[in-house]
């Protein structure tokens, strides 16, 4: 499925992004399962293109009002950063802020899907963590 796909991303990740800001929360949270099918493939291409908003995005929706979009944000911000690695590093104080400024907004059942989202952060980035 994915080999089909490659020739539309180009187009279709930004429209994606896009409707990370709709105001339907089940379609915010249906988008960030999306695109998190195609993590790998954002991260193969020039950052500024499609990781950089795709990121931005994800960590707004991570802020969202709704506690599923929440959760879906978190989720595909994980597997983001499992593809990612050390492509995070840049934008490292940028996604610790919004991190931390999550665990003011979640309640319990969230806070274990924050949690597994900064333990995929560590493990993707590694000792760039000690200096964001």
């Amino acid at each position: 499925c994915m080999q089909g796909m490659i020739p539309y991303l180009p187009e279709l990740i930004p429209h994606l992004v896009q409707c990370l800001s709709d105001k339907k929360a089940l379609v915010r949270s249906i988008t960030c399962w999306t695109l998190s099918r195609y993590a790998h493939w954002v991260v193969s291409q020039p950052p500024d293109i499609y990781l950089k908003p795709l990121m931005t995005e994800l960590l707004k929706r991570i802020l969202d009002s709704n506690k599923r979009v929440q959760e879906a944000a978190c989720s595909a911000f994980a597997t983001l950063e499992e593809e990612a690695c050390t492509e995070l590093v840049p934008y490292l104080a940028y996604i610790l802020d919004t991190l931390v400024f999550a665990f003011s907004k979640y309640q319990h059942k969230n806070l274990l899907i924050l949690y597994d989202a900064i333990g995929t952060l560590a493990d993707s980035v590694g000792h760039h963590l000690n200096k964001p």
